[in-house]
């Protein structure tokens, strides 16, 4: 009798010292959540928007390399996003969050393992008897498993979701990067090829000027001197063409690169490079809120 009172307290404590120690495990799990700051837009704004927009599209959803007309850098945009290893690489990293954030919510389901066996073995059914027929046995069953822990599988959920974000965000990040490089390389091919355009003119105009130059230093118009200078500028003028052609080389393997092709030559554009429009492509303002969709700030 003594002893069932003896033992009634300690349980009592047992039982206040688990569910304290439990407690303080899930008030470790439990931190504190993010608020986000109010901050106040500008009055001077037109519009409190999260989105700025042009021509009635928003803008950090408008293909602004459309805006140059050009089918060639088109079709070259359309492909690296498509193409390219690193685009590729990152929407496997989307799609490994997401099957991460799917496992963790599949927890609040209980687990059930199962299993079976088959055997068959010559011995005998009854040692009594004399029969020796041969014995099969069957077997079969499953063990549910549930493991009950709510503070961690909520954060575990919390931390899952936002790995989501981070890695469409991280996405998007290198899908802007790929565009910037392709954008910016096809610039740099058409600048390049348009320079050796204007430098094979100039060689052509140089070595008429020189052939007159000739003639005039034979008839003692014009003293040596004159003539080797216009020697002189011929010849870095016709020194400038490898530059410019490597330079177009180098451009055109950088694209390829970036959509994932072999190194080759990359489709001429209809429209001249002082043709290519360079006003209303982005309009000049833009609210400070704009910032909030920068992949990188969503990640942070």
């Amino acid at each position: 009798m003594f002893e069932a009172h003896v033992k009634r307290p300690r349980r009592i404590l047992f039982w206040l010292f688990l569910a304290l120690l439990c407690n303080l495990s899930g008030c470790a799990l439990w931190g504190p959540d993010y608020e986000k700051p109010q901050v106040e837009t500008p009055e001077a704004w037109k519009s409190k928007d999260r989105y700025a927009t042009l021509d009635g599209k928003p803008l950090p959803e408008m293909a602004w390399w459309q805006k140059m007309k050009d089918p060639v850098l088109d079709d070259l945009v359309a492909r690296s996003l498509n193409q390219n290893n690193s685009i590729q690489a990152a929407i496997g990293s989307v799609f490994k969050a997401r099957a991460i954030l799917q496992q963790i919510q599949m927890r609040w389901i209980p687990k059930v393992d199962g299993g079976a066996g088959f055997i068959s073995t010559p011995s005998e059914i009854q040692p009594i008897t004399v029969s020796s027929l041969p014995y099969s046995g069957f077997t079969a069953g499953f063990i549910p498993n549930y493991e009950l822990n709510i503070l961690q599988q909520l954060r575990s959920l919390e931390q899952a979701e936002a790995n989501v974000e981070v890695t469409v965000a991280g996405k998007n990040a290198v899908r802007l990067a790929v565009i910037s490089q392709v954008v910016g390389s096809y610039f740099g091919l058409r600048l390049e090829q348009y320079r050796l355009e204007l430098q094979k003119n100039m060689v052509e105009a140089l070595t008429g000027i020189l052939e007159k130059n000739t003639l005039a230093h034979k008839e003692g118009l014009i003293s040596q001197f004159v003539l080797r200078e216009y020697t002189l500028q011929l010849a870095n003028a016709k020194a400038e063409i490898p530059v410019i052609e490597y330079n177009i080389v180098r451009f055109s393997n950088t694209i390829h690169a970036l959509l994932n092709e072999n190194p080759g030559t990359i489709k001429d554009s209809q429209r001249s490079f002082m043709d290519i429009p360079s006003t209303g492509i982005i309009t000049a303002n833009l609210p400070s809120t704009v910032l909030k969709n920068r992949p990188d700030v969503l990640a942070a």
